[in-house]
């Protein structure tokens, strides 16, 4: 079962039309396969929507880390990252994330 933790909001305004973005993180508990032990895995989604038209993305099991977790969300909301780019921009997070460690 995935819970959602966290969740900021952010509308743009465009044109003719305001655009709504919500943020999420996910959590969900997963089963190593190797030696069958649980960990928790946090994931983030973002939802727009615009003139009634909803488009979602999630990408699921992130990290283990609950403070990475949040730092990523606000790094996605405050950059107004839409469901199109996530996949993209949480890669490249986690790759300079882990590059500076």
């Amino acid at each position: 079962m995935v819970k959602i933790v966290e969740e900021l909001r952010n509308v743009v305004q465009t044109d003719n039309s305001q655009m709504q973005l919500s943020y999420r993180i996910l959590v969900k508990e997963y089963q190593n396969p190797d030696d069958e032990a649980a960990y928790v895995g946090y994931g983030i989604s973002v939802k727009k929507s615009v003139n009634g038209e909803v488009i979602e993305a999630v990408v699921p099991n992130i990290t283990t880390d609950a403070d990475f977790a949040a730092e990523i969300l606000e790094m996605v909301c405050r950059n107004g990252v839409t469901p199109i780019a996530l996949t993209d921009v949480i890669t490249d997070i986690v790759t300079e994330h882990y590059m500076d460690s």
